[in-house]
């Protein structure tokens, strides 16, 4: 018989200073945190400490900035053990998963893309997955095709493999979708892209705040995520991507 655990709400609501808060007379309810998601005390006393102790610009060499350094390459690990990674260095610090999308359909649009070429998207995605590829594809002369869903609301993945050609070089997918909540296989849809050469771009901004994600067993290519939706600083995401060889 598996074990039932109950969550505290009232215990939880105290984390977060602004739930103190009454909106037209009654305690505030969140439910946002898909946009992004309030704060916790602990992060904004750290924030504080860190403005109020610690700040400097890291790599710069003085010993506020030793400190600095270490607590960033610290931070850049932890995230690596979040969403095993190979190794700290795959993962880059961005303002947001927002960012983080438009770094790698700039890097195809530049050096990846030519007239004639497909990018696949997902009916599901994010406007921040499809209008930097929709850019890309205009200055290369590549062409954005969009993958249908079924009737749950999920990527139909008999629709998905057909579309699957020798013009394809990019697959972009979200984990979890913003909208339905759908959790998709990207697993599955990884193996399914990579048997035909396609690289593929995981938005992971809804997944990495509520499920456990493993890059590694994923076997994408690159992996976008945000901080400022699981409790961390405004403008804070980061992109993973693998390590050739």
């Amino acid at each position: 018989m598996g074990l039932t655990r109950s969550l505290d709400a009232e215990k939880i609501r105290e984390d977060f200073p602004v739930l103190k808060r009454q909106v037209h007379g009654k305690p505030l309810v969140y439910l946002d945190n898909a946009a992004s998601s309030q704060k916790p005390r602990i992060m904004i006393d750290r924030i504080a400490e860190i403005y109020g102790h610690e700040y400097a610009r890291a790599e710069e060499g003085h010993a506020l900035s030793r400190e600095a350094t270490k607590t960033f390459e610290g931070t850049r690990k932890r995230v690596a053990k979040l969403i095993n990674a190979g190794e700290a260095g795959e993962v880059v610090f961005c303002r947001g998963a927002t960012e983080a999308l438009n770094l790698v359909a700039i890097a195809f649009g530049r050096d990846g893309l030519e007239e004639g070429d497909e990018i696949l998207l997902t009916e599901i995605e994010h406007h921040s997955n499809i209008v930097p590829w929709i850019q890309a594809a205009r200055e290369t002369g590549a062409r954005v095709r969009a993958v249908p869903i079924d009737d749950r609301g999920d990527v139909d993945l008999e629709r998905l493999e057909k579309m699957l050609t020798g013009r394809v070089k990019v697959l972009g997918v979200s984990h979890v979708s913003n909208v339905t909540g759908g959790v998709q296989p990207v697993k599955q849809i990884t193996e399914m892209a990579q048997a035909h050469g396609i690289q593929v771009l995981v938005d992971g901004a809804q997944a990495v705040p509520h499920i456990p994600v493993d890059v590694r067993d994923i076997g994408c290519d690159f992996y976008a995520g945000s901080g400022h939706k699981m409790g961390g600083p405004s403008s804070v995401g980061f992109l993973w991507g693998k390590m050739s060889g």
